[in-house]
C-alpha cells in the first residue's frame, strides 16, 4: 500500500519512490531493483498528490502510466529481480501478418457516444512566491489562452459541421507551460472526434506452422495488413497464447482495449523508422515465405464480422445500439450477395426460455437494434449465418 504523499520532482523519481515504498513492505522475494525508465516528461517535473491509500500498481497506473503512457516490464537477472518503465519496446518482428493469409479474426469497437468536437484544456495550478520566498498555491489554472489567439479551447471544425458543439475538458496537472499544454490538447482531440476505438487481432504465428522465419513474441511490433478493415500500419504484440498439441493453433492478440486506432498507429510508426534500420542487412525475405497453414485456410474460408454502433455495456435506459454482421470470403466483403435468410441472430441470457423467443423474431436480418428492454441482468448476443 502507498500511503498518501505529495511528491514534485522528476517523473523517475516517483518511480523510484512508488517501489521502494513496495520494497519496503513486503518480503524479499517480491521485491524488485529498479531498471531502465525510459519514460520522460517534457519539463523533467510533475506534482502530485493523494490523499489516499493506494496499491502500489494503481498507483503507477494513476500517476505515471495514465499520464505519460509507458509499459512495466520485470526481468529476472543473475543478481535479482528488475522492474522496467519503458516508453516503448525495441523488437519488431520479420512476419507481416494478412488478412485472408494469417488473421483468423479482427474486432474493432467504436463508441460513437463518447466522440467531442471542443476540448478546453487545463493545466497545472499556477503558483505565486511572496517576498519572503513563499510559494502560494492558487485556484487558476494554466490554460492555452496566451498561445491560441486568446482562445482556452480548440475544436475540429469538420466535426463540428458533422454532430455539432459537444464539449469536454481535461486536466493536466503536470504540465505547466502553454505550449505543451496545446499540443497535447490538439492531441487529445483527435482522438475524442472519432470515439473510443479498439482493435484485437488474433492471427497465427508462421514458425509454429513450421515455416523457416523468427517467430512473433509479447513486446514486439508486427505489421497487420486488413484492406476490408483498412488496417495497414504496426502494431504492437500484447498477448500469445500457445497449444503444445497443436502448434498450428496458436495465437496471438494484437492492440489494446480503449487505445484509438488512430493514435496507436501514428505513435506507433514514430519508432517504425529506427527498428527497420535494425533489420537492414538480415538476409530473411518475408515476402518469400509461405507458412505450412493449409489447414487454417481451409477451416478459415469464410470469415464473419460484427460491428457494433453505439454503446457495448448498456448503463442507463434508453440507450440503443445496432448490431451489423459482415461476411468475407477471404478479403471480399460478400454480405450483399448474401439473402437475409442466412442471418440467424442468438440472444445468451440467464433466462432461456425468453431467449428463445427473442431469437425467433430476429431471423432473416443483417442488422438488428439492440436496447435496454433486450437486457436483463446480462445478456450476449451473436450472429449465426448458414451459407
Amino acid at each position: 500500500m502507498q500511503p498518501p504523499f505529495s511528491y514534485k520532482g522528476t517523473l523517475r523519481g516517483l518511480f523510484e519512490q512508488f517501489i521502494s515504498v513496495h520494497n519496503n513492505s513486503v518480503e524479499k522475494q517480491k521485491q524488485f531493483k529498479i531498471g531502465n525508465v525510459t519514460v520522460t516528461d517534457d519539463n523533467d517535473y510533475v506534482s502530485y498528490s493523494s490523499s489516499d491509500y493506494t496499491v502500489t500498481l494503481d498507483a503507477i497506473k494513476n500517476k505515471l502510466i495514465g499520464t505519460h503512457g509507458g509499459y512495466l516490464q520485470v526481468r529476472y537477472e543473475k543478481d535479482g529481480k528488475y522492474i522496467d518503465y519503458l516508453e516503448d519496446f525495441k523488437l519488431k518482428s520479420l512476419q507481416t501478418v494478412e488478412f485472408g493469409k494469417n488473421i483468423i479474426d479482427v474486432k474493432i469497437t467504436k463508441d460513437h457516444t463518447e466522440r467531442a468536437t471542443a476540448l478546453i484544456p487545463l493545466g497545472a495550478k499556477k503558483s505565486v512566491v511572496d517576498e519572503e520566498g513563499n510559494e502560494t498555491e492558487l485556484d487558476e489554472r494554466v490554460d492555452i489562452t496566451s498561445v491560441n489567439d486568446g482562445r482556452n479551447y480548440i475544436y475540429d471544425e469538420l466535426s463540428v459541421k458533422e454532430i455539432g458543439w459537444i464539449w469536454v475538458t481535461e486536466v493536466w496537472d503536470d504540465v505547466t507551460l502553454p505550449g505543451n499544454l496545446l499540443r497535447k490538447a490538439k492531441s487529445r482531440l483527435s482522438d475524442m472526434t472519432q470515439g473510443v476505438t479498439s482493435i484485437e487481432l488474433v492471427i497465427v504465428d508462421e514458425s509454429d506452422a513450421g515455416a523457416d522465419i523468427g517467430d512473433i513474441r509479447a513486446r514486439m511490433y508486427v505489421e497487420c495488413i486488413s484492406k476490408p478493415h483498412g488496417i495497414n500500419g504496426t502494431y504492437l504484440v500484447v498477448s500469445k497464447t500457445r497449444d503444445y498439441l497443436n502448434p498450428a493453433g496458436n495465437t496471438i492478440t494484437i492492440g489494446a482495449s480503449g487505445i484509438t486506432l488512430t493514435s496507436q498507429t501514428v505513435k506507433q510508426d514514430k519508432n517504425i523508422s529506427a527498428l527497420e534500420d535494425d533489420l537492414l542487412g538480415k538476409t530473411y525475405q518475408i515476402e518469400s515465405i509461405h507458412g505450412e497453414i493449409d489447414s487454417i485456410n481451409a477451416n478459415k474460408m469464410y470469415r464473419t464480422e460484427l460491428v457494433v454502433n453505439g454503446v457495448n455495456i448498456f448503463k442507463n435506459k434508453g440507450q440503443k445500439s445496432t448490431m451489423l454482421c459482415k461476411v468475407y470470403s477471404w478479403d471480399k466483403d460478400i454480405t450483399d450477395t448474401l439473402s437475409a435468410e442466412c442471418f440467424i441472430w442468438h440472444r445468451k441470457s440467464s433466462d432461456e426460455e425468453a431467449d428463445a423467443e427473442w431469437d425467433k423474431n430476429h431471423i432473416g436480418m443483417k442488422q438488428i437494434t439492440i436496447t435496454t428492454e433486450d437486457v436483463y441482468d446480462n445478456a450476449s448476443f451473436y450472429c449465426e449465418v448458414k451459407i
